[in-house]
């Protein structure tokens, strides 16, 4: 019987012994089955791949899982701590034997357990023949004594010929217990160096230090499966206590990010509210003034009062004045900061009323000033003519031509007075077109900074991509985003750092003489590269900050501010300007006083 899903249920850590002892009843009472037609199984992992199990490996999975799997929940670990308990107090008899030492085979007629020998073993042909203490050395010794039967020269054949006979042979045998006791040289050296043992003795020793090797091997084995478990708990703790840390930390990170959300709603909502008071004791502070003026009013009806009440007015009046002064005061303070930009939006629209006027005035002189040299012309011909077609003794005709020269001297002492006059007007209109660039410049320099994005009127930089946007967009056509953001920027700046370059001539003349302009040309090779690689709209970006680069400022190639008319895509007029000041700009910054 598996354990069902139904009965999984949380338990904390410090529990697990506890609850432990009713998965261990259940083992014992057969309600879970841990043998299965003869094979091991883990009834709490009925849904694993794994399923049979040797004892070991089932003890060893148990352990494991008892002693702190991350994976596993508190409930599972104690069922398994229940599991191991089980399979060392129950089921210890089906634990593995330790796999037992194989004796060598011995053949009959090679040796019998109970012959006795001389051991380490050794082999007498002569003289005494030592060979390795273990049984190859027996196999050596053995295969020896058998070489030396085959020829007949074993031990045998020596004892027979040992009394007579003048033939010389070698003899050789294994030594035992016989050699080992006989008087001489070679039982000296026997007795000294070996001892008589029997094969069986020896193989029950062998049998017995191999038993100790594996009893040794197998509790350096149980030890180090303990350290692993040691080790495994530990990291599996250590593991529980970083998530722990981890989990802490993220509940810290979305706290923070949650308070510092909540801290700038709250400066929003501050500075709302701020902005809110202020407009509302702004119309308070009207409100009180318009108040004081009434009561004020109403004071100066009741002059005709007793002694008494009229000093009572009088030192209220005094109390009224100097609120309403002080309320003033702020009022002025209020509109201190509109009158020093509207003083000079007004100076700029006068002179620039004055430039118009002047320009009116040169244009009627100049035309005063054709008409009269029509006219003098015309008296040179009339003159001509008369001098030609006339008697020169004529008397009227002589005053005829009298008058004519006087009106024809008069008409050049006009034309003189003309001249000096538009003269003097040209001089006075280009002192007024330096006073409106001088105007123009100051209102860059003030309005800097102060114009939004949405603004219609703004400072724009001639001969500067501005709009780095749209290489952003190109560059996200071909690469990721992020990579997108520094192609882009690069691609910008690497163009506007070309513009610069005034050794870069990308131009050329069309038309003749005074109407000849200088344009972009555009099958410079540079530009037809630009075109080809990153399209018409970088292009045309590229194209446009040269033409202004080369209107503004040609030789120093570098750009220029001016005023815009963001609207119209034009540059603006000063009319548009101080429009745009006086309409837009007025109303919004006495709002934010």
């Amino acid at each position: 019987m598996d354990v069902p899903p139904g009965e999984e249920s949380e338990i904390s850590e410090s529990e697990i012994d506890d609850y432990s002892e009713k998965p261990y009843l259940k083992l014992q009472t057969g309600q879970y089955k841990v043998k299965v037609n003869g094979m091991l199984r883990c009834p709490f992992c009925s849904g694993k791949k794994k399923q049979d199990y040797k004892y070991k490996e089932l003890i060893a999975h148990a352990s494991g899982v008892s002693i702190g799997s991350v994976s596993r929940s508190a409930k599972q670990k104690a069922n398994h701590l229940a599991l191991a308990k089980y399979l060392e107090n129950e089921l210890a008899g089906d634990a593995e034997p330790l796999p037992r030492p194989i004796l060598p085979l011995l053949n009959e007629t090679e040796a019998k357990l109970g012959d006795v020998y001389v051991w380490p073993w050794m082999g007498i042909v002569g003289v005494v023949a030592e060979f390795n203490s273990d049984w190859s050395g027996f196999a050596s010794a053995t295969e020896l004594e058998k070489e030396f039967e085959r020829e007949g020269c074993s031990k045998k054949e020596w004892t027979q010929k040992r009394g007579g006979g003048s033939e010389s042979k070698a003899y050789g045998w294994c030594a035992r217990a016989e050699d080992y006791n006989s008087e001489g040289p070679i039982g000296e050296y026997l007795t000294k160096e070996g001892k008589l043992r029997t094969v069986s003795d020896i193989s029950q020793e062998k049998a017995q230090d191999r038993n100790i090797v594996l009893e040794e091997l197998s509790d350096i084995i149980a030890l180090a499966n303990e350290d692993l478990n040691k080790v495994k708990y530990s990291y599996n703790e250590t593991a529980m206590s970083l998530q722990r840390v981890l989990d802490e930390k993220k509940t810290l990170d979305k706290a923070y990010a949650d308070e510092t959300k909540k801290m700038q709603q709250m400066s929003v909502r501050s500075i709302q509210k701020i902005l809110e008071d202020k407009e509302r004791l702004s119309n308070e502070l009207e409100a009180k003034m318009l108040r004081l003026q009434n009561w004020s009013r109403e004071l100066e009806k009741k002059e005709a009062l007793t002694e008494l009440e009229r000093q009572k007015l009088d030192e209220e009046k005094k109390k009224n004045d100097a609120m309403n002064i002080s309320l003033q005061l702020a009022s002025h303070e209020q509109k201190k900061a509109d009158e020093s930009v509207l003083s000079l939006v007004e100076e700029h629209k006068r002179q620039k009323e004055e430039a118009m006027s002047k320009i009116l005035e040169l244009e009627t002189q100049l035309d005063t000033k054709q008409t009269l040299e029509m006219e003098i012309q015309e008296l040179k011909g009339k003159l001509q003519v008369m001098k030609h077609l006339g008697d020169a003794d004529d008397e009227a005709v002589k005053q005829k031509m009298k008058e004519m020269n006087d009106e024809l001297e008069d008409k050049k002492s006009d034309l003189e007075e003309l001249e000096q006059m538009n003269s003097d007007l040209m001089t006075k209109e280009r002192q007024s077109n330096f006073e409106i660039q001088a105007a123009r410049k100051t209102l860059i320099a003030r309005l800097t900074g102060l114009l939004g994005a949405e603004s219609d009127i703004g400072v724009k930089r001639m001969g500067e991509l501005e709009n780095l946007e749209l290489f952003l967009n190109v560059c996200k056509k071909r690469y990721s985003a992020d990579e997108a953001m520094v192609q882009g920027v690069t691609l910008c700046s690497t163009w506007q750092e070309k513009l610069k370059d005034s050794t870069w001539q990308p131009f050329k003349r069309e038309g003749s003489g005074d109407k000849a302009i200088e344009v972009v040309d555009e099958e410079d090779e540079q530009l037809k590269k630009l075109k080809g690689e990153w399209g018409e709209e970088v292009h045309n970006a590229v194209k446009t900050a040269l033409e202004e680069m080369n209107e503004y400022n040609p030789s120093g190639r570098y750009s220029t501010p001016e005023l815009w008319n963001v609207e119209a895509g034009r540059k603006a007029t000063l009319k548009e300007v101080i429009s745009f000041i006086s309409n837009d700009m007025k109303p919004a910054k006495r709002k934010r006083t």
